[in-house]
């Protein structure tokens, strides 16, 4: 860009800008229970925003507070009451519908690191491509015990002492998962 004065002369260019292109993502939901994170920092992280196309179906979307070992909510039948009013990556989510439906997330990769603590972590997996399980968590080998993930009304595991005979082998953009901590830690994905 340039700029010209009343004069008509000419400025030099301006330094150059780059923005760049977000990404979008539609996540599905199944009814009943969905455990779920956004791989992308939204544009608007407003929850009510994000859910807008679950409306019909939505029932209600929980977050467990690591640090604190409490529960927030969002109710879009109790606003007044609800304690969540943002979706963020890193961070896991308990979604409850009624019938299927899906979520479009528009944002911008993020690889930001995730804290763990000794104990359960719910957490967000802060990719868009999938990646096995020990390769997304080789920041935090010999750090964990267990990771849990729950799709269609099942449970998956990981355990890094048995790789075989674990049923969860994937970590996928979107879902949220449960990681056994055993000491403060900091994820890091690859």
């Amino acid at each position: 860009v340039t700029a010209y004065d009343i004069s008509g002369r000419e400025s030099d260019f301006s330094s150059e800008l780059r923005y760049p292109v977000p990404f979008l993502i539609t996540m599905p939901f199944s009814a009943g229970l969905n455990l779920i994170s956004l791989p992308l920092e939204p544009l608007n992280p407003s929850i009510s925003s994000l859910t807008e196309q679950l409306s019909s179906c939505l029932l209600n979307v929980m977050a467990y507070k690591n640090d604190t070992y409490t529960w927030e909510f969002y109710d879009p039948a109790q606003l007044d009451q609800s304690t969540l009013s943002t979706l963020e990556p890193a961070k896991g989510y308990w979604v409850e519908m009624t019938c299927p439906g899906e979520m479009t997330v528009v944002g911008n990769r993020t690889t930001n690191p995730i804290t763990l603590i000794p104990g359960l972590n719910l957490v967000g997996y802060n990719s868009v491509r999938p990646l096995p399980v020990s390769q997304a968590l080789a920041s935090i080998a010999n750090k964990y015990t267990t990771v849990w993930g729950y799709k269609d009304d099942q449970w998956t595991f990981y355990d890094p002492a048995d790789q075989t005979g674990s049923t969860l082998q994937v970590l996928t953009p979107g879902s949220g998962y449960w990681i056994e901590g055993t000491e403060e830690t900091t994820w890091v994905l690859p």
